[in-house]
């Protein structure tokens, strides 16, 4: 019986707290304006950051296979 009491005042509360954590973070996000020369340079060097690490280790680990071996297997 308790148990059944706790998952619903548990069940009562979960929508609460998800809109207060949303409206969190949505304010904190708009904090920023469009036309920030910082955050547009830290986003572009994020991304292409990611994006070499990325392409470049597969890359890398392909190029060292034999082609040979590689064509044997098909």
């Amino acid at each position: 019986m308790l148990g059944v009491l706790k998952e619903r005042a548990l069940l009562a509360y979960v929508p609460y707290t998800r809109h207060a954590t949303l409206t969190g973070i949505g304010s904190a996000l708009l904090v920023r304006t469009a036309g920030d020369p910082a955050a547009a340079l830290g986003v572009l060097t994020t991304l292409a950051v990611t994006a070499t690490l990325a392409s470049y280790l597969p890359a890398r680990r392909a190029a060292r296979v034999d082609p040979m071996r590689a064509l044997r297997v098909e």
